[in-house]
């Protein structure tokens, strides 16, 4: 709660870093409270948001929250696809730790 007042605060000044990241937050509170399709709709929205921006990290990271989001709510394809577009993102991100991470984790669930 902390982390999101501080980051509301920082909106309200203008910095652009600041609205993707309090939904992807507000996707974590949903989906913490079990709220999944809150939760969708909110990691599909930083998903766009940060597509737009240009900030390929962080669309990394709610793609990747919103499969494991969508693991939790049982649609495992969805997932995959969304695991699989996080990955992409990463490595074009340059961060190849976190792609055999996430090469992993998916060969665990799928198989």
């Amino acid at each position: 709660q902390q982390c999101t007042k501080q980051l509301k605060v920082w909106n309200k000044q203008g910095h652009p870093n600041c609205p993707h990241y309090l939904t992807i937050l507000d996707a974590e509170e949903q989906f913490l409270r079990g709220k999944h399709s809150k939760a969708v709709t909110a990691y599909t929205q930083a998903i766009q948001s940060t597509s737009q921006r240009g900030y390929v990290h962080d669309q990394a990271l709610a793609n990747e929250r919103l499969a494991d989001c969508l693991m939790d709510y049982g649609r495992c394809d969805d997932a995959k696809y969304r695991y699989g577009e996080s990955s992409r993102l990463y490595r074009e991100w340059g961060a190849l730790k976190k792609v055999e991470v996430l090469k992993a984790k998916t060969q665990d669930l799928f198989g």
